[in-house]
């Protein structure tokens, strides 16, 4: 049974999920119904792929041109990445075919939901080893509430708030995390995987805020280092926990000293809503 299996779920609703706030600029990443499935950039697109050079630029022009453009689904549709995370497989169309037209922003609410990513291919023939891009189920879940694959603004920047309540003192709070935070559709593919691959039974976290981190919000993951047979195994757990949440957002272990008693049941906050 591959990953995809395990964390596959009913699609979510995408007109309900919560989309960026604040601000009186146009959103680069709406998700509007008029803008999809849009041919200049799937041109756009191939010629961004035929380019030797992918630097900070490509980036950006990539996402844009990457979020309405025309494509197609594959067959299958979903297929575990070489990574071992499961992703939804858009393939560019050839010149001249007929296709069934699909955009990645009228998918990226049933990516995130179903606990997935997505994979663009240059051609539909393409092995699933050779993408041309692929974005984790955070990078969309970032794009879709924060308007920006580069994650929540309070965990890019220094977070004046927490600086300013614990002025003059290293203090660290600790308390459950927000439904704003930690979003249900993220709560599940947490449960799942601590559940499903790690085999724990209650999977647990919680917050803890530290100003003197950045970022200074940290979800607390209940296992112990020790737990693990190595640190290139934390090292690599960790990146498939964080493959789920927004860049930049910060996972840690909880502390030896810690109790499971005193942290936040998963199943609890998984149809948590802000």
């Amino acid at each position: 049974m591959g990953i995809f299996n395990v964390f596959k779920s009913k699609p979510h609703p995408w007109g309900q999920l919560p989309g960026p706030s604040g601000g009186a600029a146009a959103p680069r990443f709406a998700v509007n119904p008029g803008a999809m499935f849009n041919l200049d950039a799937t041109r756009a697109l191939h010629s961004l792929f035929r380019s030797q050079t992918r630097d900070a630029a490509w980036l950006s022009s990539f996402y844009l041109a990457a979020w309405n453009a025309s494509v197609s689904v594959g067959e299958p549709e979903h297929f575990d990445g070489p990574d071992g995370m499961p992703y939804y497989r858009l393939n560019l169309p050839g010149g001249g075919t007929d296709f069934d037209a699909q955009s990645l922003s009228n998918m990226a609410g049933i990516c995130v939901e179903r606990n997935a990513g997505a994979a663009f291919f240059a051609r539909a023939d393409d092995p699933e080893t050779a993408p041309q891009f692929v974005l984790s189920m955070g990078v969309l879940d970032s794009m879709l509430r924060y308007d920006s694959p580069d994650g929540d603004p309070v965990d890019c920047e220094v977070d004046s708030r927490s600086q300013s309540l614990f002025a003059g003192s290293r203090q660290v709070l600790t308390a459950s995390p927000s439904a704003e935070f930690l979003l249900g559709y993220t709560a599940r593919a947490l449960h799942r995987y601590m559940s499903c691959i790690w085999g724990i039974a209650d999977p647990r976290v919680h917050l803890l805020v530290d100003p003197a981190l950045h970022p200074s919000r940290n979800l607390v993951i209940g296992r112990k280092r020790s737990s693990f047979s190595s640190d290139q195994e934390v090292s690599d757990e960790m990146a498939r926990l964080l493959w789920f949440m927004p860049p930049r957002r910060s996972l840690i272990l909880m502390p030896e000293d810690w109790s499971l008693a005193d942290m936040d049941r998963l199943g609890d906050l998984c149809n948590s809503v802000p």
